[in-house]
């Protein structure tokens, strides 16, 4: 094609994706969601709401659990790349490329990061009926029951699983993963006492914290949670270079048109930028992270990827 036709081809195309942008959305929204009842599903029900208030068109939300997330990331990779179906999901996305002999998806390829709209305290809780109050007495009960101790995660490849696999690289001790279909069982099966730890976002072990029917014993993060300012962090109990948490992101299919990801990135940032938003996400346990953008979030997800498919890698964890 002649240089001037090929620009002008260019152009014409820049044109109806930028008029595309604009009056962006113009139907209903499919939200694809990695898990099931839990903190992931609750975040994206809470950011599909805003989203619908703002553009005054249905965001419908529909659960696609199974292989760590891996069968919500295929879908929403699979679907047209017009902004009519993006993906909620957690850190597991980047953590799956590596725990997985092989995935249906590349990050940053197939599925574009749009917008990272809400950010997880973990905390470290255990059964009552375990005889530890604190991290340390965890650490040396865990040294003098080798493999005895079960976590719960919400899944293979979840940040729960891989935030536990950390633990045991940094803490030195062996303790066996037991995986549940989303954060709600881990906490039924905990409570029941049929594991005895758990790695996880605070949020859906408050009430049992508050009762008494979970223990707590240490924040995951670099800092105390407000809501439990007297739990010290693992770092203040002595496990250096040791951080969890969960984030929530919303994805785009590959082949979304940039001015359609750049539309959602500032609208997702501008529903978020609110005091009534932020208060509903701290109900919930979750913090609104600072907006990025397209760009900074590639590199940002890059960064995720290299940090956590080094303990996968260290610690052996891998997924068939």
């Amino acid at each position: 094609m002649p240089p001037r036709l090929l620009s002008a081809f260019a152009f014409l195309l820049l044109s109806i994706t930028t008029a595309a942008a604009q009056t962006y959305p113009s139907k209903p929204v499919r939200v694809i969601v990695a898990f099931g009842p839990g903190v992931v599903d609750t975040g994206a029900r809470v950011i599909a709401q805003r989203l619908s208030e703002k553009w005054g068109q249905a965001v419908v939300v529909e659960n696609r659990t199974g292989a760590g997330g891996n069968i919500a990331a295929e879908a929403a990779a699979r679907a047209p790349g017009d902004g009519y179906t993006l993906l909620v999901t957690a850190r597991n996305i980047v953590v799956n490329v590596v725990l997985f002999d092989k995935v249906p998806y590349t990050p940053m390829k197939d599925l574009l990061p749009v917008s990272l709209f809400a950010n997880l305290p973990f905390v470290v809780v255990t059964t009552p009926s375990l005889p530890v109050r604190n991290l340390q007495e965890l650490i040396a009960y865990a040294r003098a029951n080798p493999g005895k101790l079960n976590f719960g995660s919400g899944g293979h490849g979840t940040t729960p699983h891989i935030s536990g696999e950390l633990f045991k690289l940094r803490a030195k001790i062996d303790m066996t993963h037991i995986p549940f279909k989303g954060s709600g069982e881990t906490v039924k099966e905990l409570v029941a006492g049929r594991i005895q730890l758990a790695i996880d976002s605070v949020t859906p072990y408050l009430p049992f914290i508050e009762r008494g029917d979970v223990r707590v014993i240490a924040s995951a993060g670099v800092r105390r949670i407000d809501k439990l300012p007297d739990v010290p962090t693992v770092a203040e109990a002595g496990i250096a270079d040791f951080e969890a948490g969960a984030w929530l992101s919303i994805w785009a299919p590959g082949g979304t048109p940039a001015a359609i990801v750049q539309h959602l990135n500032r609208d997702a940032a501008t529903v978020l930028d609110t005091r009534e938003a932020r208060e509903q996400m701290a109900k919930l346990g979750m913090e609104v992270p600072p907006a990025m953008s397209p760009a900074e979030l590639t590199t940002y997800m890059n960064a995720e990827m290299r940090k956590w498919g080094e303990v996968v890698r260290i610690s052996g964890a891998k997924v068939n």
